[in-house]
């Protein structure tokens, strides 16, 4: 099934649907909806259980001066940028998948991508959609299984959705009040 029908599937599958996303192209959806260009991926809004959610893209994993990491994300259209804290195996992790460091074991999360590959799992998106005590949640969804999504930190589900190279999504409430122009 093309990423296209999935994400149709999906959206039918969770009651909403009046957008989509088109992967490596800049077709017009029919909906009237604007896009932008992310390296291979086109992006549109789209609205999964109710929440408005926008597609970002990793600019990075920097280090503050206290040696503290975080991963910036941005969401290409309206270029505001969302600063998410991460530990250090988690930036690793990350900054592989990103072409920065190189190793020649397989990390973690390349493991886990080829684990879920091989037992004919299916992960659709990962969405960024909650903030609890200074700290984001993040959602892992699996598209027709019994549970549809599994929680937890944003960096996890970021590092996989790179090994996997699907989409990561950040609900609109969020990058609105989290997201910053600079």
């Amino acid at each position: 099934m093309s990423a296209l029908g999935e994400l149709t599937h999906l959206l039918n599958q969770y009651g909403s649907g009046s957008t989509l996303c088109d992967f490596g192209s800049m077709a017009n959806d029919g909906g009237g909806n604007k896009r932008a260009q992310a390296g291979h991926i086109s992006c549109v809004e789209v609205k999964v259980e109710s929440k408005q959610m926008i597609m970002v893209i990793v600019l990075g994993v920097y280090q503050d001066s206290d040696n503290r990491y975080f991963v910036l994300l941005q969401d290409p259209q309206s270029k505001l940028k969302f600063t998410i804290w991460i530990g250090q195996c988690e930036a690793w992790h990350i900054s592989h998948k990103l072409g920065k460091i190189e190793t020649d074991a397989k990390p973690t999360f390349d493991l886990i991508a080829e684990m879920i590959l091989k037992l004919n799992a299916q992960i659709s998106f990962v969405l960024i959609d909650d903030v609890d005590k200074d700290f984001f949640e993040a959602a892992i969804y699996f598209p027709g299984t019994s549970f549809d999504a599994i929680n937890g930190r944003p960096s996890d589900g970021i590092a996989l959705a790179l090994a996997l190279k699907i989409p990561i999504y950040v609900t609109e409430k969020l990058l609105e009040k989290h997201g910053r122009k600079s």
